[in-house]
């Protein structure tokens, strides 16, 4: 994988928006901060997904069935 440490990068950043989220839960944050947290949220994953959609396959990962 060419962009591992930028994947795990992103994945850190993931992990710290739920550690937000969970802390904007538990003091009840109004809504809207949770929501616009939560869409940037969905936004890192989406990048992720990205990048390891333009990663290049092995050729085990391309033979399954």
């Amino acid at each position: 994988m060419r962009q591992r440490d930028i994947i795990v990068s992103r994945i850190e950043m993931l992990e710290a928006r739920f550690k937000i989220l969970e802390f904007m839960v538990r003091r009840g944050s109004p809504l809207s901060e949770y929501f616009q947290t939560l869409e940037e949220s969905t936004e890192i994953l989406n990048d992720i997904k990205d990048m390891i959609g333009r990663e290049e396959r092995s050729p085990s990962e391309m033979n399954r069935q």
